[in-house]
């Protein structure tokens, strides 16, 4: 079973010179605790190990991290999956409902001349052979292809997986079932209940961006 891990180039030292072969848009399941917040949405923080490519995964997390009175959230989330030949890298947005909507697939300012952030850049990443370390950066914050740069913290979530077998379900699979887990007594696995979604999170960006790619 993948694990999925925070992307950073010296945990992924083969990805420095991968190639990006074909881009699609798959359904994540982010596991956490959570708090109702203010009108009743959620506040999710990021923990390295919350996204999971299938939901029994996400539940067997759960089960391993559970102490008395846990209780636990898995929630559906719309992701891009960038193949590559060393493993897939996966970009997701979270505190959203219209999760990646300010991403542009083209630039939309002009490199500066002095800068050297990636070795000959480009202004566009969602195509067959670009460099795998540029699409991961061109989804930073501060990068040139936000028409509405996200917050810093808790927003674009950016993981990877070395293993290229990995399997991932189509971003309409089952959507709007958030479970909520509940204890059936001590030594006995947890339950889950089906919850409501207080909003509905779309996979529509997701989607069209990965069909810029073909």
């Amino acid at each position: 079973m993948a694990k999925l891990t925070r992307f950073e180039e010296s945990k992924f030292p083969k990805f420095a010179n991968a190639k990006l072969q074909s881009v699609k848009a798959v359904q994540l399941y982010y596991l956490h605790h959570g708090r109702n917040a203010w009108h009743s949405t959620w506040v999710q923080q990021y923990s390295d190990g919350c996204l999971h490519c299938d939901l029994s995964s996400a539940k067997g997390l759960a089960e391993r991290s559970r102490t008395q009175g846990s209780v636990f959230y898995i929630r559906q989330t719309p992701a891009l999956l960038f193949k590559c030949q060393v493993g897939d890298l996966l970009v997701t947005q979270i505190n959203t409902t219209q999760p990646l909507s300010g991403y542009s697939p083209n630039a939309l300012t002009r490199l500066a001349p002095t800068s050297t952030a990636i070795n000959g850049a480009m202004d566009c990443y969602i195509a067959e052979g670009a460099p795998i370390i540029g699409v991961a950066k061109s989804f930073h914050p501060s990068s040139r292809f936000w028409i509405t740069p996200p917050p810093l913290n808790n927003s674009i979530l950016i993981v990877a997986t070395s293993d290229a077998g990995a399997q991932y379900d189509d971003v309409n699979k089952n959507r709007k079932k958030n479970m909520q887990s509940f204890s059936n007594g001590r030594n006995v696995p947890l339950g889950w209940s089906q919850i409501p979604q207080e909003d509905t999170v779309t996979s529509k960006f997701a989607t069209a961006i990965a069909e810029f790619f073909s």
